[in-house]
């Protein structure tokens, strides 16, 4: 690190001091021989662009739904690393791509939280949760 610059930084903000150091405790500058020659503030992003997960559920036959994801969206410059679809009965599906659709038939009436969990290839997840009620002569909402 350069004698004539001191780095400070925190979660929003990065700061840079430019001058003439003078003295060091442990190996850190600690005074300027006067005031900084200058002072540079970055901002820093605050949160990282996260990728939305989104799911549509379609009624289909007796116990049935099928489920849309399309409409999952990964910031630009991301790619997908898994897309799994939990149906809240024990039953869970890897997607392959974005542009799939599962369908999947419950065993039994009851209600159920379907969850769409998405992950890039950044470590970002995202996820959409759905109720699935299906009733006592099969249908489904």
């Amino acid at each position: 690190m350069d004698n004539n610059r001191r780095w400070a930084t925190s979660s929003s903000l990065a700061v840079v001091v430019v001058g003439s150091l003078v003295g060091s405790i442990g190996g850190a500058s600690s005074a300027y021989a006067s005031p900084p020659t200058a002072v540079h503030a970055y901002a820093r992003a605050s949160t990282a662009a996260k990728p939305r997960a989104a799911m549509h559920l379609h009624p289909r036959g007796h116990r049935s739904v099928v489920i849309d994801v399309a409409a999952t969206k990964l910031p630009r410059g991301h790619r997908l690393a898994s897309a799994v679809l939990d149906f809240g009965d024990h039953h869970r599906l890897r997607l392959s791509s974005l542009k799939a659709h599962a369908k999947h038939r419950y065993a039994k009436r009851g209600r159920y939280t379907t969850v769409l969990t998405v992950t890039d290839t950044s470590g970002l997840r995202a996820h959409s949760a759905a109720t699935v009620l299906v009733a006592a002569d099969g249908s489904t909402t």
